[in-house]
């Protein structure tokens, strides 16, 4: 096993190299701060993993698709594609002050609380200097998934910028 992955890796070491991987850093919404590394595929296909971190993380992988030029790319994710915090109100009447006051409490803190939907979902993203080069990206994505707090699928969108090295 151990011979085999020795010739594994000698045979490969000059086909990968750090050039095919591109670094992207960037902020957005939901998460604050996203790290992304991709490779291009082919002329006008791009593959990336990215960690979102915020107040839950995530990672989702993806596929991007350049059309009309290799500014504009379409994709398809599977990961984190959002966030959703927990209801705010869980009972419409009150029958102790205890449910009030757990609710009140739920609803101030529920920003913090907030948990990753993990799912599917589509982007957009536009490489102003195109999708093999250095640049700023801008991406917007949506995506539909589950978490602790939900029955059933939600709903969430995303907007980030991003600078690849």
């Amino acid at each position: 096993m151990r011979i085999t992955l020795l010739l594994l890796l000698t045979l490969f070491q000059n086909q990968v190299s750090a050039k095919d991987f591109d670094l992207s850093l960037g902020f957005g919404t939901p998460y604050f701060l996203l790290t992304e590394v991709s490779t291009v595929i082919s002329d006008d296909y791009r593959a990336y993993v990215n960690y979102k971190m915020g107040l839950d993380n995530g990672v989702s992988i993806g596929l991007e698709k350049a059309v009309i030029n290799d500014s504009h790319l379409i994709g398809l994710f599977a990961g984190a594609v959002g966030t959703q915090a927990p209801d705010c109100y869980e009972n419409e009447t009150y029958t102790d002050f205890d449910g009030a006051i757990s609710d009140v409490v739920k609803c101030a803190f529920g920003v913090i609380a907030q948990k990753t939907l993990n799912g599917v979902g589509v982007s957009y993203s536009y490489a102003n200097n195109g999708i093999n080069n250095s640049g700023f990206i801008i991406k917007f994505d949506v995506g539909t998934g589950t978490n602790s707090y939900t029955d059933g699928y939600q709903s969430s969108a995303g907007i980030a910028l991003m600078y690849s090295f």
